[in-house]
């Protein structure tokens, strides 16, 4: 979506969200059933409440009304839902869980899913204080269910300013400046919907994309706790990157080409492995390059990282001798990289 497009959606959004709340998956989730919780005694404060359906909005407003609306502008309507703001302390934390209900955009492309709509079949989170439940206009998401899957095993140990605190901390990690007041904290974890805010979501989409269907799926803690801390693991390095950085001159500038030359006594004696001195144009990226191609001919029985550490350490007979000392940072290193490659 567009700058300007998002813009006016995301005035849209506030205008619609008002004192209510949304819940969603890959996009507005409708008929689920939502409760809210007293997070430290587990009394239940609301419960019963159910997201805007299709039917719904006809019943109170009127088909028409509803026709003349685009797919975008029914997403943001469908699966709003109201509490009760009186029935809650503003300094209390809560929880609210949304079950069930009917996925309605699965792709998040903000065009609604032919029908019959993708059922639900988990639960999600949103943790949430009474002030914010008095003011509404925020969204339950696999981003706020993300932040409750990793926090839920230390909610009893945490007071609510160490509560607060760890979750602005874990959502300035993988988003960016929500409703920009120019900082990141939990208020945009609690904003944060796939129709407006996609791109702010600062990792790999994929990743939120498999929370979602986890939930849709009906998939046990376990899983989605794991699916949670693979949101907030550090991403994997680039490994071309990470070559030019930790290995090219102390490992294979250094040490490999003496023998993996062209021409050199290791190609020479059947090495697939060959690799150019530093006064080749490129150089790095050609050998970065060439280790690629070596691992595309190994047999698919041998692991590039043990074959080429094992030759470089003496553990496997290696023409050149041991060039590298076991448990040296320098065959760390190789190591971490011929796994990125992997």
């Amino acid at each position: 979506m567009s700058l300007l497009p998002r813009l006016l959606t995301m005035s849209l959004l506030s205008l619609v969200l008002a004192g209510c709340f949304h819940t969603e998956l890959g996009s507005s989730v409708t008929g689920a059933r939502v409760t809210v919780t007293d997070l430290r005694s587990g009394e239940s404060i609301e419960d019963g409440l159910t997201s805007l359906t299709e039917e719904g909005f006809i019943a109170t407003r009127s088909q028409d009304e509803f026709d003349e609306l685009n797919d975008l502008a029914k997403l943001l309507y469908l699966g709003n839902f109201f509490v009760d703001g009186k029935a809650y302390d503003p300094e209390i934390w809560y929880l609210i869980t949304a079950r069930g209900g009917a996925d309605i955009d699965v792709d998040s492309n903000f065009v609604i899913d032919a029908k019959p709509a993708t059922e639900v079949n988990g639960l999600w989170h949103a943790l949430i204080t009474g002030r914010q439940l008095r003011n509404g206009n925020f969204v339950i998401s696999p981003i706020t269910e993300a932040l409750y899957q990793l926090l839920k095993a230390e909610l009893d140990v945490l007071d609510n300013t160490q509560l607060r605190s760890r979750l602005n901390q874990l959502s300035a990690e993988i988003l960016g400046d929500v409703n920009n007041d120019e900082r990141v904290n939990y208020v945009d974890a609690l904003k944060w919907t796939t129709i407006a805010h996609k791109p702010l979501y600062l990792r790999d989409f994929s990743q939120v994309d498999a929370l979602a269907q986890a939930i849709r799926d009906g998939a046990n803690q376990t899983t989605l706790s794991a699916l949670a801390q693979d949101m907030f693991a550090e991403p994997a390095p680039d490994a071309l990157q990470y070559y030019q950085q930790n290995v090219s001159a102390p490992i294979v500038q250094t040490l490999c080409v003496r023998c993996h030359m062209p021409g050199g006594s290791a190609p020479n004696s059947g090495s697939a492995l060959v690799l150019v001195t530093n006064n080749t144009a490129n150089f790095q990226e050609k050998n970065h390059q060439n280790f690629q191609d070596f691992r595309d001919q190994l047999p698919a029985s041998r692991d590039l990282s043990d074959w080429v550490t094992g030759k470089a350490s003496g553990q496997i007979s290696h023409g050149g001798g041991r060039q590298l000392v076991p448990g040296s940072q320098e065959l760390e290193n190789l190591e971490t990289y011929l796994n990125l490659l992997e």
